[in-house]
């Protein structure tokens, strides 16, 4: 007999083709095998246990401490099983899930808007509620709770009311950042000693909120203010001392301890600062600040700009909310 190596090929290789075998069943027989049944051997579950055909498994493939591990899988890397036996499935690519496909935990596939939640290793995950999940959080609109900083503070470089104006903040549905300034140029006198007069103010400078027409000052936002009115009193026509009270004055009559008395000696020139913080309870509160003397020398007194410097209002008046 030839060596092995010295016989031709077949080509192509049949199923019904043989080779040379020994028959352990048999004594050690030398015998012919067919191609075809030696294949068959590695479908038959019972006879290689240890295999699994490339398609049409008959039986679970069970890697044991093995991964199975691919850089590409046929089609379109996908794997389908209706059933994934073990404990562990993990994901290093993507997880797709088909549209309208359910996600169940033990039969339990949540409610409407219910969130998938995980509660750490070794314990099981569960569906949560949007409303108890975000309980404790207030979106950027809508906010349907209060918000607490704790120790910390609201800083932001622009915050919008949503009418394309920037740097306005709400407090309980009202402005914080409201603000009023205004001043005159009139001399202001008076005819009669130890009579009410409104301090003018005809010329507002800019304003927030806080609204003066007609000297008539209009808050528009509940809240806590400052009024600041700043005079500038002349008195250089003899008559002693003169003594000015400036105070606040709302539709309804005066307000309770708004009253301040300064003291302007006879030919001085003095500049006297009134202020006073207010309660405003209702929006559409409005006052006007008044003066009296008791000297009708004393005046409130303008000058117009000239030279290097500007004009030098006989009234300024400043509001400005501070809670």
């Amino acid at each position: 007999m030839a060596k092995i190596s010295t016989y031709p090929s077949a080509n192509p290789v049949n199923l019904s083709d043989k080779v040379i075998g020994t028959d352990s069943a048999n004594n050690d027989a030398t015998k012919n095998f067919t191609v075809g049944d030696i294949l068959s051997l590695f479908n038959n579950p019972t006879s290689l246990t240890g295999f699994v055909p490339y398609t049409g498994a008959t039986a679970n493939v069970n890697l044991g401490t093995y991964d199975l591990n691919a850089d590409y899988i046929e089609g379109t890397n996908e794997i389908y099983s209706p059933l994934l036996e073990g404990d562990v499935v993990e994901v290093y690519n993507r997880l797709f899930i088909d549209n309208g496909a359910d996600i169940s935990l033990d039969g339990d596939e949540g409610n409407l808007g219910d969130i998938l939640l995980s509660q750490g290793g070794g314990v099981t995950p569960i569906w949560e509620t949007q409303a108890t999940l975000f309980s404790g959080l207030v979106p950027y609109t809508g906010a349907t709770g209060n918000i607490d900083l704790g120790l910390y503070d609201l800083d932001a470089n622009n915050v919008s009311a949503g009418d394309g104006s920037f740097t306005e903040i709400y407090e309980g549905g009202n402005k914080l950042t409201s603000y009023l300034q205004a001043f005159s140029l009139i001399n202001q006198t008076q005819v009669t000693v130890g009579t009410a007069k409104i301090i003018e103010f005809e010329t507002a400078s800019f304003s927030d909120t806080v609204t003066i027409a007609s000297n008539l000052i209009t808050f528009n936002a509940i809240g806590k203010y400052m009024i600041e009115v700043t005079a500038r009193v002349e008195h250089l026509s003899g008559g002693g001392d003169a003594v000015l009270n400036i105070w606040l004055q709302s539709a309804t009559g005066l307000l309770a301890n708004t009253r301040q008395t300064f003291t302007i000696p006879n030919n001085h020139i003095q500049e006297i600062k009134y202020s006073f913080m207010l309660s405003v309870a209702s929006p559409t509160d409005a006052i006007r600040a008044y003066w009296s003397t008791s000297n009708l020398n004393a005046r409130y007194s303008s000058v117009f700009a000239g030279g290097i410097y500007p004009a030098a209002p006989s009234t300024i008046l400043n509001v400005y909310k501070i809670g």
